[in-house]
């Protein structure tokens, strides 16, 4: 991308992608979503679970490969002429999520189609999966049994997480009908987790690192930046303000109001936290044992080959994540 945000595609400026896109929503991404954060939590030792993401970063970083040169193939068949590929419209907005679809049925032949479509709702499927199973442990366990209702039988909790299952589906309909009105998929994800991750984000940071924050500063600084997040989401969607006073830039697009709401909502968490902590109670530190770093302790695991420590591989993908970003620059 370039400087100017009026000469590159995303309308987007650096500040809004270092700060909003790499820092807040793809941290928040990886530490926050419950989706990918279970995948550790479930892992059979303390070395498993630090593999977990460090192993994924590999299979992420081939990601793009695979989503960008199949949208590169479909922009340069688009502004062809003589290509006879069209992407499809909606009320004369272009879908740019049916560039892989249509690339599908253009090359593939008649007996791979389905095998080739069965794969992407294989995929669609599998991510479905996880979010609701991800919607059920959160409501049950974190919000229903310790909030609502405490000691119930362990019969009464399955019920509730069935229910819960049941009502995320339909959720996800609703949501889906709504994901229509966004440009592509992926502005609808970042406006999801600049309302949600973003300031969740503040929160996990302040409390695994700093022994005086307190509950109710998590809890007010969590509403309000999820709360302030989603107050700009909609003042700019109903032309109330201007996507300048948000990105701080004359030329922005609505990914760059994505990145840049995603960084208030971070700061806004983060500052409301911390003034809010200032004047309520702390819990004793004996209760922080195993949620802050620096009052749990964590055993060093022994008697692994040099190769296979979580610190070296994490440090193999880093220098490959500098040396592609040197190459694409």
């Amino acid at each position: 991308t370039s400087a100017n945000p009026a000469l590159n595609g995303m309308h987007v400026t650096w500040m809004g992608i270092v700060l909003g896109l790499g820092f807040v929503l793809s941290f928040g991404y990886w530490t926050t979503d419950f989706l990918v954060v279970q995948r550790a939590i479930s892992a059979k030792n303390l070395r498993a679970s630090q593999m977990t993401p460090i192993i994924a970063s590999f299979f992420k970083m081939a990601l793009p490969f695979i989503v960008v040169i199949g949208g590169l193939i479909a922009w340069v068949l688009a502004r062809d002429p003589h290509s006879a590929f069209k992407l499809l419209t909606d009320n004369g907005q272009v879908r740019y999520d049916s560039a892989l679809p249509m690339l599908l049925a253009r090359y593939y032949p008649q007996g791979l189609i389905g095998i080739g479509i069965t794969a992407l709702l294989a995929g669609f499927m599998a991510g479905q999966a996880g979010n609701i199973s991800a919607f059920n442990t959160v409501w049950t366990y974190d919000i229903y049994r310790s909030v609502i209702k405490k000691n119930a039988s362990d019969k009464h909790y399955v019920y509730m997480g069935r229910v819960a299952t049941i009502a995320g589906i339909f959720i996800s309909i609703v949501t889906a009908y709504w994901a229509k009105s966004f440009p592509s998929i992926m502005d609808y994800m970042q406006a999801i987790f600049s309302w949600v991750n973003a300031p969740l984000f503040a929160t996990m940071l302040l409390g695994m690192f700093v022994v005086w924050i307190t509950p109710n500063g998590a809890f007010w600084g969590l509403i309000a930046g999820m709360s302030s997040s989603f107050t700009l989401f909609l003042l700019v969607k109903f032309n109330i303000i201007s996507k300048t006073f948000i990105t701080l830039s004359d030329n922005a697009s609505p990914m760059a109001a994505n990145f840049w709401r995603a960084w208030w909502a971070w700061l806004i968490c983060f500052v409301v936290t911390i003034v809010v902590s200032f004047f309520t109670k702390a819990r004793p530190k004996e209760e922080l044992k195993g949620l802050v770093k620096s009052m749990t302790f964590i055993k060093k695991v022994e008697g692994i080959p040099y190769y296979k420590k979580p610190e070296v591989v994490a440090l193999i993908s880093v220098i490959i994540l500098i040396i592609l970003n040197i190459i694409f620059w």
